[in-house]
């Protein structure tokens, strides 16, 4: 299957609606040939990347990653929510 720029968009979103965050969001970076995820953390637009100093990778191996990530996050947000305790970041309690 053929990941285009729109699909990895749609992951990011996806990822942004998860941690409901408007100001910092996640969003697509694309340089030498790659995508990578990142967010302005700073006032001189300092930017960070969500999968840590990896670089820009193919589209594909990027659309892995984030499948990945968003699986466990989800799995470790369920988790929560089964054993009863409040998750801050999501804002979700039972």
């Amino acid at each position: 299957m053929r990941v285009t720029k729109a699909v990895l968009q749609h992951k990011i979103d996806y990822l942004n609606r998860l941690n409901r965050l408007t100001e910092k969001d996640w969003k697509l970076s694309q340089a030498y040939g790659g995508y990578n995820v990142v967010r302005v953390v700073n006032a001189k637009s300092g930017e960070t990347d969500l999968f840590r100093h990896q670089g820009h990778v193919p589209a594909k191996e990027l659309a892995l990653k984030l499948s990945a990530y968003l699986n466990g996050y989800c799995q470790a947000k369920d988790d929560v929510i089964e054993e009863g305790h409040y998750c801050e970041r999501c804002g979700t309690h039972s």
